[in-house]
């Protein structure tokens, strides 16, 4: 138990690194937040104790859900990529031909899945203007009227949560 908490406690000082843009929340404040998120994850369905961390986040510290969301999304992407790099270290030891089929495919899918959606994030919010012209060209082409406006103030605050991806790449 105490491995899994100071797992957690990792976690948290993780999260709380990726919050800095948004605000500082002290780690004392932030693990509590982390600890319901994890705990939603193991009681409900398809990991929605991460949207449940969000939204105690919002609560707690005024941080919007969708900038703590886009955080908690890209926690998930490096998370991915770290499991991949495992796969790919062991590959050598196991290897690639060995593996049947269906893994194999599974981990090139997730690979360039996950490979996908870091360069996504790092573009939105290393060139954001593009980004916005980007979004705006098909949300005005495709969105509804009069969901535009929610759905617009939504994607400017998850754009908000990726802001530590660009203060990271000035570093």
């Amino acid at each position: 138990m105490a491995v899994y908490f100071a797992a957690v406690w990792a976690r948290t000082w993780r999260w709380h690194y990726l919050l800095r843009p948004l605000k500082s929340v002290p780690l004392g404040r932030l693990f509590p937040v982390v600890c319901i998120g994890y705990f939603g994850n193991n009681v409900y369905p398809a990991r929605a104790g991460e949207v449940i961390r969000a939204f105690v986040l919002r609560r707690n510290e005024g941080i919007s859900v969708s900038a703590s969301f886009a955080t908690i999304i890209v926690e998930r992407v490096f998370d991915g990529l770290v499991m991949l790099l495992f796969v790919f270290f062991a590959l050598p030891f196991v290897g690639f031909e060995q593996i049947p089929a269906i893994y194999r495919a599974t981990i090139v899918a997730a690979a360039r899945h996950f490979f996908i959606a870091l360069i996504v994030f790092l573009w939105m919010a290393l060139d954001p203007l593009r980004f916005s012209r980007v979004y705006h060209f098909f949300s005005d082409r495709l969105v509804p009227a009069c969901f535009r406006a929610p759905l617009d103030g939504f994607v400017e605050r998850f754009m908000s949560g990726l802001s530590f991806l660009r203060s990271a790449a000035m570093c």
